[in-house]
């Protein structure tokens, strides 16, 4: 989960002025510590703004979904 403009948690954080009023898009983007990998989305936000989630529940561009269900989209778990 990533709070935007708060560099809590991260060995190092970089970020514009938080603006005014937000954009209807966000690009966020993260490089992954020690490596030059990372991710990025932008995020839309009248949609995320609107969204009812439940505890347990993270917005994606794909809508609500839990920790579990954004960890099976990856292959990341020893599985192959």
């Amino acid at each position: 989960m990533i709070t935007l403009w708060n560099a809590d948690g991260f060995r190092e954080a970089t970020s514009g002025t938080r603006p005014a009023a937000l954009p209807a898009n966000l690009d966020v983007s993260v490089t992954f510590a020690g490596t030059g990998d990372g991710t990025g989305d932008l995020l839309d936000i009248r949609r995320a703004r609107t969204a009812h989630l439940r505890d347990g529940q993270y917005w994606t561009r794909a809508g609500a979904r839990t920790a579990a269900q954004i960890d099976a989209q990856f292959r990341c778990h020893g599985d192959g």
